[in-house]
């Protein structure tokens, strides 16, 4: 039902779902909603979807996200990119001008295979919007 109200609405500026565990069948219906949406058409800003199982259906997902062309943040860490997913994402990343982050953290994206990401935020204007891996923190023990 939550799902099926984003397809209607035509104002959305920030989809949190991260860590809802939408499995393959969730992350298929929001697809869906966000494709009837438009993408919400210019008031998506930020997407974060971050560790929510999406499974196969990230590639639904990525490509109805790539209808929004407003968006500043998308967090799509800890979920399953595949090849498929990836080649979506890079072609949604080109219509991300004011893109400022790119979240794919713990989605085993070899640093090799993200060169067409990277080519594709750099065409976008948004190049240092990538983050890979986690920042370790530094470590602040001075031995004492």
């Amino acid at each position: 039902a939550l799902l099926a109200s984003v397809g209607r609405l035509r104002v959305l500026e920030r989809l949190d779902l991260t860590e809802s565990s939408l499995s393959h069948r969730g992350g298929a219906a929001l697809a869906s909603a966000l494709e009837l949406a438009g993408g919400c058409g210019g008031s998506l800003r930020v997407a974060m979807l971050g560790d929510t199982s999406l499974e196969k259906s990230l590639l639904q997902v990525v490509r109805a996200l790539g209808k929004a062309r407003a968006l500043e943040v998308v967090d799509l860490s800890y979920n399953e990119m595949d090849a498929g997913a990836l080649a979506a994402l890079c072609e949604a990343a080109r219509g991300w001008k004011s893109l400022r982050s790119l979240n794919l953290e713990g989605c085993e994206v070899e640093e090799d295979s993200a060169g067409p990401l990277r080519e594709a935020l750099r065409e976008a204007g948004t190049e240092g919007a990538l983050r890979l891996e986690e920042e370790e923190e530094e470590d602040n023990d001075d031995g004492a």
